[in-house]
């Protein structure tokens, strides 16, 4: 399998994940217990598993990049740049699942996941930008005016 195709597969994995998590999140803790009571089918929920995995793809692409001693401004090819976009949202998410968890009981590992994703793809856009040899720019401080 190519770097193109296994990339490829992890992210068609990421979006099956964030299937479970929107499920997770739709359904209340309590309602898995009752469900199980009548046999019905288990409701998904997002597992530490899934956050384990995350952390080992992360310190896999981590182990080959270079040292960040600074902030780098989001960008670098067409992939690169989307990865990062990608990054965005997930932290929305993630103040959007904080706030959720402040009023409703949730399942803890969600609020991890989406934190965890965040950085898995902030690494991979690093990762994506050095397999396709885009320097990384770093953040030099305030824009001038």
């Amino acid at each position: 399998m190519t770097e193109k195709e296994d990339i490829r597969k992890k992210l068609f994995l990421i979006q099956s994940e964030l299937l479970v998590l929107g499920s997770d999140l739709a359904t209340p803790l309590d309602v898995s217990t009752s469900l199980k009571l009548r046999g019905a089918s288990k409701i998904l929920r997002i597992s530490k598993s899934f956050i384990t995995r995350l952390e080992k793809e992360i310190d896999q692409w981590t182990a080959s990049l270079p040292q960040l001693k600074n902030f780098i401004l989001p960008g670098g090819g067409r992939v690169g740049s989307q990865l990062h976009l990608a990054r965005t949202v997930a932290r929305r998410a993630e103040r959007s699942i904080v706030d959720l968890s402040r009023s409703d009981s949730i399942n803890n590992y969600v609020q991890i996941y989406i934190n965890r994703l965040s950085d898995w793809l902030f690494t991979l856009a690093r990762y994506v930008n050095k397999l396709e040899d885009r320097s990384e720019k770093i953040w030099k401080g305030r824009a001038k005016s």
